[in-house]
């Protein structure tokens, strides 16, 4: 089976006052590790409690939470998985 990339979930919190990311966890290794299997980051998904109790509603970011940051991540995230997939498809030898 292939891995088509990495996704660094509850990345960072985005500070609501200034906007600033805060590291929750420390110092992310999401890019070692992607070096290490040679495959790509695909999204770091902030940690927002909006995603939390949209989630937990059973209700779709995209829709709900339209306009936000993070909302804008989930979308490039899907698109760039949809790719990746596609071009797997196409050629099984490009999955990175």
């Amino acid at each position: 089976k292939r891995i088509i990339g990495i996704v660094e979930n509850m990345a960072y919190l985005k500070c609501p006052h200034c906007g600033e990311k805060v590291q929750l966890y420390g110092s992310s290794h999401c890019k070692e590790l992607a070096e290490e299997f040679n495959v790509p980051i695909l999204a770091s998904v902030p940690f927002d409690p909006a995603i939390v109790e949209l989630s937990d509603l059973g209700k779709p970011i995209v829709s709900w939470y339209r306009g936000s940051s993070s909302e804008e991540v989930c979308r490039k995230l899907a698109a760039e998985t949809i790719e990746r997939i596609e071009r797997l498809e196409e050629d099984p030898s490009r999955a990175t």
